[in-house]
């Protein structure tokens, strides 16, 4: 039987991640480490997150920091994924931290007058 059928002249938008997620704890994996310098000279390190449970694209960035009032963010990461908080000189490779499970603490934050994402903390997986 023939029919006639009224097909959409544009393609549907795709299924597009939210801007930003409610506050709360989430499963997340970290997906990509980059290693960077602060226009003071400070070493950092910007974490790619895929956030697990809210839509198969959504990734959040968080900064962590080696300066030494910054520094307790980048302990809390390792000790969240290695059960270690490290302490002293030591070795990193921050590498080693890709494709691990992690909980993150999402905060919803102000700035410059929109509402963006922030990670408050970190827990083991």
């Amino acid at each position: 039987m023939k029919r006639i059928i009224d097909f959409p002249i544009h393609e549907p938008e795709p299924d597009q991640p939210p801007k930003i997620i409610p506050s709360g704890w989430y499963p997340a994996e970290i997906i990509d480490v980059d290693e960077r310098e602060s226009h003071y000279g400070n070493l950092y390190y910007a974490w790619s997150l895929h956030i697990e449970s809210v839509h198969p694209r959504f990734r959040m960035n968080v900064i962590t920091s080696t300066a030494p009032t910054a520094i307790w963010k980048l302990q809390d990461l390792v000790q969240a994924v290695t059960g270690i908080r490290p302490q002293g000189k030591i070795s990193f490779w921050p590498e080693m931290l890709v494709s691990k499970k992690v909980m993150v603490e999402v905060t919803v934050e102000k700035y410059n007058g929109e509402e963006r994402n922030g990670v408050r903390g970190f827990a083991r997986a």
